[in-house]
């Protein structure tokens, strides 16, 4: 498939993001440049058409492409880092996902992948809902989203008393929506998903203090190791639901 330039590809996000520009943004060489390579293992193995919603620069994409022979589009609110994307993906968008419907085939995608991105949106019940008509029956979400149980967090909370915003992290600044496990659980099961995968990442051992109290609650706390959770949630969809073809649509 040939590759689309960002600029051709983009759509009114300007209302949403006026105040994200080059000098505001993160480094494109730091933030906008994970790989995220811990998320590989959650893919499910067949994929042949995948959507990366806030793909950045592209390199998880451009490294999942390589890995499974699939086609990858994006879709990125910041333009330099789609400009990046745009040289590595099928396809991608500029937008921002909760402002209009956005021009992409429908019952096209085998999986929909979030990579730390539902913790930056307004209503993410709303638009795992919005995606759906764009997941092939049976298709897959796949999320990280922080673990707000972080014993970080909760020993500045219980400890010292603070909730302090960060440039980056679990208390991200940009961060609108906050999750624990079961709340991850919570949000896609409440809006038609079926869960088949709920597993923390990037985890470590609990300090001493914690390590403690979690022996003593019988490992109660052991949430509270991980970064992060993965997910990997299923939509059954409507047997009959009308597919496009990508050119039909772009």
């Amino acid at each position: 498939m040939e590759k689309t330039s960002a600029e051709s590809l983009s759509m009114d996000w300007k209302d949403a993001s006026a105040e994200m520009t080059a000098t505001s943004a993160p480094d494109l060489n730091g933030y906008y440049e994970q790989d995220r390579q811990v998320m590989f293992d959650f893919v499910p193995v067949g994929v042949e058409r995948v959507l990366e919603v806030g793909c950045a620069s592209g390199k998880f994409g451009s490294a999942l492409k390589a890995q499974r022979n699939c086609e990858v589009w994006g879709i990125e609110i910041f333009p330099p880092a789609a400009e990046v994307a745009a040289q590595r993906l099928d396809k991608v968008l500029v937008a921002n996902v909760e402002t209009g419907s956005l021009p992409l085939p429908v019952g096209y995608f085998d999986c929909v992948i979030y990579n730390d991105i539902l913790e930056h949106l307004r209503d993410p019940w709303q638009h795992l809902r919005d995606i759906q008509p764009h997941l092939r029956p049976g298709g897959h979400v796949i999320a990280s989203i922080p673990n707000v149980r972080h014993h970080q967090v909760m020993n500045d909370v219980y400890f010292r008393g603070e909730w302090r915003y960060q440039s980056a992290g679990i208390l991200d600044q940009t961060h609108l929506r906050f999750f624990t496990k079961t709340s991850i659980r919570e949000m896609f099961e409440g809006v038609g998903y079926t869960v088949q995968r709920l597993e923390g990442i990037n985890g470590a051992k609990l300090p001493w203090k914690f390590g403690l109290i979690n022996r003593l609650l019988l490992n109660a706390l052991n949430e509270m190791r991980y970064l992060q959770y993965a997910c990997i949630a299923q939509y059954a969809g409507a047997p009959d639901a009308p597919q496009k073809q990508a050119q039909e649509v772009l």
